[in-house]
């Protein structure tokens, strides 16, 4: 059920005559951080990245099929991996709670 709502309140908030700008804004009060998600699949190790609007970027434990796309705009909340390392050292290593799609 409380998926449900959950995409009830995405649906509103995309259909909204809001702009991205304050949909982004919205979710960062709510405890969201925004990234894009980077395909660094060519690089030895590596996989999927996330890098925020400061270019810091974010290595996460895992990452659904779903949003495995290069370029796409999402919001995250996660939890830093203290103590784990790993063969990409693209960022520091993230476990990810909850994710909210953005925009490409």
């Amino acid at each position: 059920m409380n998926k449900i709502k959950r995409a009830f309140i995405l649906l509103c908030l995309f259909v909204g005559c809001k702009s991205t700008q304050n949909i982004e804004s919205d979710f960062v009060k709510q405890g969201y951080t925004i990234v894009k998600v980077l395909d660094t699949r060519k690089v030895d190790g590596c996989q999927f990245l996330l890098s925020d609007d400061n270019n810091k970027r974010y290595e996460p434990t895992t990452l659904p099929d779903s949003v495995k796309v290069n370029g796409l705009k999402i919001g995250v909340k996660f939890n830093f991996v203290k103590g784990a390392v790993s063969v990409c050292m693209g960022g520091p290593l993230i476990r990810i709670s909850e994710i909210v799609y953005l925009k490409k």
